[in-house]
C-alpha cells in the first residue's frame, strides 16, 4: 500500500480523531518497514509535545457551571455584603470567557491523555534494548520494535503492555497473582502469571515461543490456547491458520539478544526478510531460484554486513553494492 500519509494526518490519529477508513489504510501502510520507522518517529515527536490526562470534559464543564450558578445565587441572597462593583453584563462576559478557556484547557488535556498515561520505547535497526518495568518484569526489545507501557501502576487489574516487533519477556510474579498481558495489533494477546517467553509480531505473523512456565493465548475474538514450555505457536493473519510445534530448545528464539541467529533448514527468502526487519537492509537475489535454497547453522552478526558475508560463504555468492541497493549474485556469473 503506497498511500502517503502526512504528519498532520498521523498526529490526528494519535489524538484519536482518525476515521475507520483512515485506520484501515494506516494498517496497510504500516506493513512497510520504512513506514513503521517513520510512524514511530512521529509518535515520539507527538508524545513530546502533547501532555496527557484522562478527563471527562462534559462532567467538568457541568461542575463549573454549577459553581458559577451557586456563586451568583449566594451573591444575590446577601444584601449589602460582597456586592461586586463591576456591571453584571461585564461579570457575565467574564464568566463566559472563563468557561470557554476551561473547556479548551480540559479538552487539550483529554486529547493528549495517551502521552500522560503511557510511554513508548522504540528501538532502531540493529539496536537491542532492555527495559525493566515497574513490577520487576524484564523486557528485552529486539531491533525495529516498539513497546508501549503504562506510566503508572495503580495495583489494580491486569498488567498490560503493547508490542510491535519482537521481544523477550521475563515476567515477575506478583504476590496478588495479577495477570501480565502482551497485546498486539492483530487480536492476538499473550496472558501469563510468571514465565519467560518470546513474542514475535511482524509481517502478518504472530508467534510465541514459551521457555518457562505457562501462558495462555487469546486470539480471534474469544479463542484460547494454553501453552507449555517448548511450545511454539504461530498465527498467520493472512490465512487465519494457527500452527503449533514443539522444540527441545526454545532458547533459540531469543538468541538475537546476543546477536546470534539460528537457522534450521531456513529458506534464503526468510533470511533476507530477517535482514530487512533487523537491520533495515533490502537485499535482492540475481537468481530468484536462490530464494528457495535452505541454510542451517548458528551465526553471530552485529551488523547486516556480517550476516550477508555468511550468506556469501555458504551459498558461494557475492554481494554487489550499487548505492543503497544490494544484490547477491552467484560467483560463476561474475567470472
Amino acid at each position: 500500500m503506497n498511500t502517503p500519509f502526512q504528519k498532520e494526518t498521523i498526529f490526528e490519529h494519535f489524538a484519536g480523531r482518525s476515521t475507520p477508513l483512515q485506520r484501515n489504510l494506516l494498517n496497510e501502510w504500516l506493513k512497510e518497514p520504512t513506514n513503521r520507522e517513520l510512524y514511530y518517529q512521529w509518535l515520539e515527536e507527538w508524545e513530546r509535545t502533547n501532555w496527557q490526562l484522562v478527563t471527562n470534559d462534559d462532567i467538568e464543564f457541568d461542575k463549573l457551571l454549577a459553581r458559577i450558578d451557586q456563586a451568583s445565587a449566594d451573591a444575590d441572597s446577601e444584601t449589602g455584603r460582597n456586592v461586586s462593583l463591576l456591571p453584571r453584563w461585564f461579570q457575565g462576559r467574564f464568566l463566559a470567557v472563563a468557561a470557554v478557556l476551561v473547556v479548551f484547557f480540559m479538552t487539550g488535556l483529554y486529547l493528549s491523555r495517551s502521552w500522560w498515561m503511557y510511554q513508548t520505547v522504540v528501538t532502531g535497526y540493529g539496536e537491542i534494548h532492555q527495559e525493566r518495568l515497574a513490577d520487576g518484569t524484564l523486557v528485552t526489545l529486539n531491533a525495529n520494535s516498539s513497546l508501549t507501557i503504562p506510566r503508572f501502576d495503580l495495583g489494580q487489574g491486569a498488567r498490560e503492555v503493547w508490542l510491535r516487533g519482537e521481544a523477550e519477556f521475563n515476567v515477575a510474579r506478583q504476590p496478588d497473582r495479577r495477570r501480565f498481558v502482551v497485546k498486539t495489533d492483530d487480536d492476538f494477546d499473550v496472558e501469563v502469571l510468571g514465565t519467560e517467553f518470546v513474542v514475535y509480531t511482524r509481517n502478518n505473523t504472530n508467534r510465541v515461543a514459551l521457555q518457562k512456565g505457562r501462558v495462555k493465548i487469546n486470539y480471534r475474538s474469544g479463542k484460547q490456547l494454553n501453552l507449555r514450555p517448548g511450545d511454539i505457536v504461530s498465527l498467520d493473519e493472512t490465512t487465519g491458520r494457527l500452527k503449533i510445534a514443539k522444540t527441545g530448545r526454545p532458547q533459540q528464539f531469543s538468541e538475537w539478544k546476543h546477536h546470534r541467529y539460528h537457522f534450521d533448514n531456513t529458506p534464503v527468502a526468510d533470511v533476507l526478510k530477517l535482514l530487512q526487519d533487523q537491520f533495515g537492509v533490502q537485499v535482492a537475489l540475481a537468481d530468484s531460484t536462490l530464494s528457495e535454497q535452505r541454510i542451517s547453522g548458528q551465526f553471530k552478526a552485529q551488523t547486516a554486513s556480517e550476516l550477508i558475508q555468511a550468506l556469501e560463504t555458504i551459498l558461494d555468492l557475492r554481494a554487489i553494492h550499487q548505492g543503497n541497493h544490494i544484490e547477491l549474485q552467484p560467483v560463476d556469473t561474475l567470472q
